[in-house]
């Protein structure tokens, strides 16, 4: 996995350094509220999902960042040829457009 530029954004490949990041963001409430599962995740479940995720080839981790900082994530599930696609905003930049802007970088990673 390569990382991708666009318009001062970089959608980079999650990696072991990313996982607390990621555990603080899906136990934001407003995650948590939309999750198909809507009780807050443990640490030591997060560590294990996190590092069985690195190691499958089907699924890809990505970070969205801004001028070095954080603004989103987006997981891609691949199997047979179709995409299931999980993202998130970080609560202080939602409502600015960074959802669309990480859709659309990750078509060129399908």
């Amino acid at each position: 996995m390569k990382e991708t530029k666009r318009d001062g954004l970089i959608l980079k490949p999650a990696d072991s350094a990313d996982m607390e990041l990621l555990f603080r963001w899906v136990n934001d409430d407003r995650v948590r509220e939309n999750a198909f599962h809507k009780e807050e995740i443990s640490f030591e479940e997060h560590q294990k999902w996190f590092f069985d995720l690195l190691r499958d080839k089907r699924q890809n981790q990505y970070i969205l960042y801004q001028d070095r900082e954080p603004v989103g994530q987006i997981r891609l599930y691949i199997c047979g040829g179709v995409a299931e696609i999980d993202y998130s905003i970080a609560p202080e930049k939602r409502e600015q457009g960074y959802g669309r802007m990480l859709i659309g970088m990750i078509q060129n990673k399908i």
